[in-house]
């Protein structure tokens, strides 16, 4: 049995699609990198139509969410990035102890 030599410029060509492929999977990948917009200090985000991706994660309970989801083909979801931490917003009260009296 005689095996065939491949033919350079076939192969030549194979490598420039593979290196193609991997330039575009790698640009991808970045792409989908830099898209999570999700707000880390909320619960739920909605997703749909109207909101694509991960592009509003504002609520804080999933009661919220389906509120403004009612009426849309658009779902609610746990937040993936939710670290359960809050920006202060405000200046708050300062905490004092209900059992010190002075």
């Amino acid at each position: 049995m005689n095996i065939v030599a491949p033919n350079k410029a076939f192969a030549s060509k194979i490598r420039t699609v593979l290196a193609a492929l991997l330039v575009g999977s790698c640009l991808a990948a970045a792409d989908l990198a830099s898209a999570q917009v999700a707000d880390p200090q909320y619960r739920f985000c909605i997703q749909g139509d109207d909101y694509p991706g991960w592009s509003n994660c504002t609520f804080d309970s999933l009661r919220q969410c389906r509120a403004s989801a009612s009426g849309t083909f658009d779902e609610c979801l746990a937040n993936p990035w939710y670290t359960g931490e809050r920006e202060k917003t405000s200046i708050s009260e300062p905490v004092t102890d209900p059992l010190d009296r002075e």
